[in-house]
């Protein structure tokens, strides 16, 4: 059958990318063609997840940098502390992932994943930074700057982690509304 032109607009990118799809075998020319399910014009999350993942990068990675350093670090403590640094850099993987593939190609399937990705990897965040600052209080009263450090990397971590899910939750609604 004759082959049919589909055209995506990437407004992230301002530009617009064409492809020829031929289709189905006794569809007619305007029936959907892959492709079709991309949304222009979607709310971006780039600043706010690309914000938490580069945060959430830059402070597990430091912290695999600080316990490999760390000689009274051993045994357990470090295996725990590198299991959960390694979790977390991960997860920021995953999401910026996630986040470059929504941005390549916006549709309802990239942003539920980015969607998804963002709420694992936040949601681990708040739990951590949470239990990992009541703790650092408690061990480390006596050392009020070291406390301050911690509790100004879990305000960032966790405000940026709650903007990202924010965020990505509205992209998702706003593609899914206008696919519906």
């Amino acid at each position: 059958g004759p082959a049919q032109r589909s055209v995506r607009i990437t407004p992230h990118r301002s530009r617009i990318r064409c492809g020829m799809s031929a289709p189905a075998s006794g569809a007619s020319a305007s029936s959907a063609t892959p492709g079709d399910d991309l949304v222009p014009n979607s709310p971006s999350a780039v600043p706010a997840v690309g914000a938490f993942v580069a945060w959430t990068l830059f402070v597990w990675i430091g912290r695999i940098r600080n316990a490999l350093a760390d000689s009274d670090l051993t045994g357990n403590g470090r295996v725990v502390t590198l299991t959960m640094s390694v979790l977390f850099v991960a997860g920021a993987v995953a999401a910026g992932a996630a986040l470059f593939r929504d941005w390549q190609a916006p549709s309802v399937r990239s942003s539920s994943a980015l969607r998804l990705c963002v709420r694992i990897l936040a949601g681990f965040t708040i739990a951590i930074w949470t239990v990992r600052l009541v703790t650092i209080v408690a061990d480390h009263l006596d050392d009020l700057p070291f406390v301050a450090v911690h509790a100004v990397l879990a305000a960032f971590s966790i405000g940026l982690g709650v903007w990202a899910s924010v965020v990505s939750d509205r992209r998702f609604v706003h593609i899914l509304s206008v696919r519906a």
